[in-house]
């Protein structure tokens, strides 16, 4: 296997372990009920209860991967083998934010408390961040020489919301999909 593709598979790897850790137990489960690509929109709709009712609506063509059950992440992924990760939360139970904060409080603490994390399990990454809309979300990188990981940390009706992609994709167009689907949340 090639270095760039071990070292990709070793990062989503640990994206997966940063986010079981990210909330304490949670007794109701979220589940996906629906899906569906409109190829008039090019996009995918997905649909899903539990904590709460939300839709999603991703740009392009994406097939559900699966539903981690620790991290209460969706996971999905697209022709270009792009990994999307999508977590939504009660913030009062993120294991990080015991004050309850919200805003850009909770946004700020989010961003440290998971990129502490990602740095500390590859001295190579190095965080930077690319985009900010006040009280909403902030828009982060990291990257080594091969990969790229694009993650949103952001609040929407109260809830905590990460959405992160990990791929050898333009930074660009990873800050532009998932502004995207934060905003399409609904």
């Amino acid at each position: 296997m090639p270095k760039q593709n071990t070292t990709f598979a070793i990062l989503s790897l640990i994206i997966i372990l940063i986010t079981s850790c990210l909330t304490s137990h949670h007794k109701q489960h979220i589940y996906l009920t629906d899906y569906k690509y409109d190829s008039s929109s090019n996009s995918t709709t997905f649909s899903y209860l539990g904590d709460f009712s939300i839709n999603v609506d991703i740009p392009g063509k994406w097939k559900y991967v699966g539903f981690d059950k620790n991290s209460r992440d969706h996971i999905f992924s697209d022709s270009l083998k792009q990994n999307l990760f999508i977590f939504i939360g009660t913030r009062g139970t993120s294991s990080f934010n015991q004050g309850n904060l919200d805003g850009d409080d909770f946004i700020d603490l989010f961003y440290k408390w998971d990129s502490e994390y990602y740095l500390s399990n590859n001295s190579n990454l190095k965080t930077r961040t690319i985009d900010r809309v006040a009280n909403k979300y902030l828009v982060a990188e990291y990257a080594d020489s091969t990969n790229e990981i694009t993650s949103l940390y952001g609040t929407k009706n109260e809830k905590g919301v990460r959405i992160l992609i990990a791929s050898e994709a333009n930074t660009k167009i990873q800050t532009d999909l998932v502004s995207t689907i934060y905003n399409n949340l609904k």
